[in-house]
């Protein structure tokens, strides 16, 4: 972002603070904050929001709270954007309907539910932000997609793996089964060639 906006003046924050070799640029602030505890900034701040990634740290019924707080630090005329995940698959294979099935199934019990990320441009609006607009993206994972697909379907592969104590203290789901599956995925992803759904959507502050 410095790169691409040599102007502007990048704040970040995250739960745990950066890797100490990480060097940032004297435009680049970090602050170790958690959206759930609401962001350490005044009113109307930014010209400019990003949040990605989140489904799996925020509950479902904070989301109104954490979109309001996009709102609240957005100047007028400022736009939001947000990168997120849900829980679609096309042609995916029974490792992963599997895998899925115990996600779904434990963490909705839990107050996570990945379903309502197809509707996050309607909850958007819902806060007042005009000239939404959203992008479904199918995210080829594999080397069948080339370069691409198989850097996706490795960094998929990775986030499962990091996974393994949710499925296995969370959700019951016995440690050398959990292995054994997620083992599986790469070869299942390349033969049924597997997209994974992700949502892009963006609007204006009025």
């Amino acid at each position: 972002m410095v790169q691409e906006f040599p102007q502007a003046h990048i704040y970040g924050i995250d739960t745990d603070a950066p890797a100490p070799h990480i060097q940032f640029s004297a435009r680049c602030h970090f602050s170790q904050n958690d959206i759930l505890q609401g962001l350490p900034y005044a009113d109307h701040t930014f010209h400019y929001v990003h949040q990605r990634l989140l489904v799996g740290g925020i509950p479902t019924y904070y989301w109104p709270a954490t979109l309001q707080e996009l709102v609240r630090v957005t100047q007028s005329g400022g736009w939001i954007e947000l990168l997120e995940t849900g829980n679609v698959y096309h042609n995916a294979g029974p490792t992963t309907k599997q895998l899925q099935a115990w996600w779904d199934e434990g963490m909705t019990t839990r107050g996570f539910d990945l379903s309502i990320m197809p509707t996050i441009d309607v909850l958007l609006t819902r806060h007042g932000v005009i000239n939404v607009h959203m992008e479904k993206i199918q995210v080829p994972l594999g080397t069948w997609a080339g370069r691409p697909g198989e850097l996706l379907g490795l960094d998929l592969f990775e986030v499962f793996k990091s996974l393994k104590a949710v499925y296995t203290e969370k959700l019951g789901i016995q440690p050398e089964l959990f292995d054994h599956m997620v083992a599986l995925l790469p070869k299942e992803w390349e033969s049924h060639r597997t997209t994974y759904e992700m949502y892009s959507v963006f609007g204006q502050k009025p």
